[in-house]
């Protein structure tokens, strides 16, 4: 019988994950840094900026400059978002099963279940990001829908976010362990933006890296949610198995 795994080990798994797939993941992670780069610099010429070091000193523009890369961050991640999620979940998911999976058949997995995805993900990155404003709501949704990806790319569930819920709630203080950081870090990441907006090649580097420490969480989230249904898989089989005898014993009775 397996038994509940630490957060460690997830980490652990999820950081192989990464490096055994990187020839997908770190050309990945570069053209999101991009994309990251060129919608910040984007927000900046929708609002007239030109030097954004000097925006601290204007909080009017810093914030409706904040709201337009919020926005454009927001469209960017709802389209290509379900897609990049489905493909960490199933190498997250070979990684875990101990097996191969090649990049073209992933990439005909996530062609497939993006539609199931997509509206799960939407709400999920809806409500996190809006959370993120006053950062505690926004941890709190990341909490709870951390098993969305996993549950609508792997399950034939209609409530994707209710499940989501009842799975993670035995999990949340690993869970807290591992969000709390990356909200943190977060944080620095749009602080450091502002500094190195005048320097393309530092700030696509910030981005990717930001971006590659997002795949080891959402890979590590998988990890948690796999070790979550092995062990309710499990129960479930025990359960039966001693109904079973139960049974047996009862007609050996009669």
């Amino acid at each position: 019988m397996s038994k509940k795994k630490n957060i460690s080990s997830f980490i652990s798994a999820a950081i192989s994950t990464f490096f055994s797939n990187a020839m997908l993941f770190i050309p990945l992670i570069l053209f999101l840094g991009v994309l990251d780069t060129l919608l910040f610099h984007g927000a900046l010429k929708l609002n007239n900026v030109e030097d954004a070091k000097n925006l601290m000193s204007n909080q009017s523009v810093l914030i409706k400059m904040s709201f337009t890369y919020l926005g454009l961050m927001i469209t960017s991640k709802a389209i290509i978002g379900p897609f990049i999620s489905i493909l960490v979940v199933v190498f997250s998911r070979a990684t875990a099963m101990e097996s191969n999976l090649s990049v073209g058949k992933a990439v005909n997995f996530a062609i497939k279940r993006y539609t199931k995805v997509f509206f799960p993900f939407l709400i999920a990155l809806l409500s996190i990001q809006i959370g993120m404003i006053i950062i505690i709501p926004g941890i709190m949704f990341m909490m709870q829908y951390a098993f969305v990806d996993s549950v609508a790319s792997l399950e034939e569930e209609p409530h994707v976010l209710s499940r989501s819920k009842k799975l993670t709630k035995t999990r949340r203080k690993s869970l807290v362990i591992l969000i709390i950081p990356y909200v943190l870090l977060g944080q620095g990441v749009q602080l450091a933006e502002f500094i190195y907006s005048a320097e393309p090649v530092k700030l696509l580097l910030l981005n990717s890296a930001y971006e590659g420490l997002l795949i080891i969480l959402l890979s590590s989230f998988y990890m948690m949610y796999h070790d979550r249904i092995t062990l309710i898989a499990e129960k479930r089989a025990r359960k039966k198995a001693e109904k079973e005898n139960q049974d047996i014993v009862d007609s050996t009775a009669e």
